[in-house]
């Protein structure tokens, strides 16, 4: 049986080291590195996850000093997320197409994860807001994400896009219907 995603975001956290397993590639093709990434999930609180060479831990909390990343998942945003994840952890088996993205994702050498993990670190102070329509429980919700802290960042891009068209390639449509996203 396949590892279940938790139904919160907090239960998430405690199972994040099976999730780094589930997901992530093989030990010894990890990019080296420590940082942390603090997500603010609506209701449910502050969390931080911490990447050291490979290894990912979570705790309730903020993060000890200025994050690499930061997240915020809005009040409600939580299941789809879920869903998305739990998708990838059972390798998207209605989505052929992802399915072989996320295979050549995981076979990527360290050197190439280095040269990603160090590309970000450079960038400064850039958020990005993805609002879905058809998510969340008031039908629309607003993710965002940093590099850096959220509240510090001094240039967006704001994305919006249909959460059924997302539904659509995990049931196997074409990954395409996602360039309909506007910018």
């Amino acid at each position: 049986m396949s590892l279940q995603v938790a139904d919160t975001f907090k239960g998430c956290v405690a199972q994040v080291e099976a999730l780094n397993e589930a997901l992530g590639p093989p030990m010894t093709q990890r990019a080296k590195g420590q940082f942390e990434v603090e997500v603010e999930a609506a209701g449910e609180g502050t969390f931080t996850l911490r990447y050291d060479d490979g290894v990912l831990t979570g705790k309730k909390g903020f993060a000890k000093g200025d994050p690499l990343l930061s997240a915020a998942i809005p009040k409600g945003g939580w299941p789809f997320l879920q869903r998305l994840l739990q998708a990838a952890v059972d390798g998207f088996p209605n989505a052929p197409q992802l399915a072989r993205r996320q295979a050549i994702g995981r076979e990527l050498p360290a050197a190439d994860l280095q040269a990603l993990l160090d590309g970000v670190s450079k960038l400064r102070d850039v958020r990005f807001d993805i609002t879905l329509s058809g998510a969340g429980p008031k039908g629309k919700a607003t993710y965002a994400i940093a590099r850096g802290l959220l509240d510090e960042a001094t240039r967006e891009v704001k994305v919006q896009l249909n959460a059924e068209r997302i539904e659509r390639v995990l049931d196997g449509g074409s990954v395409e219907a996602l360039r309909a996203a506007k910018v």
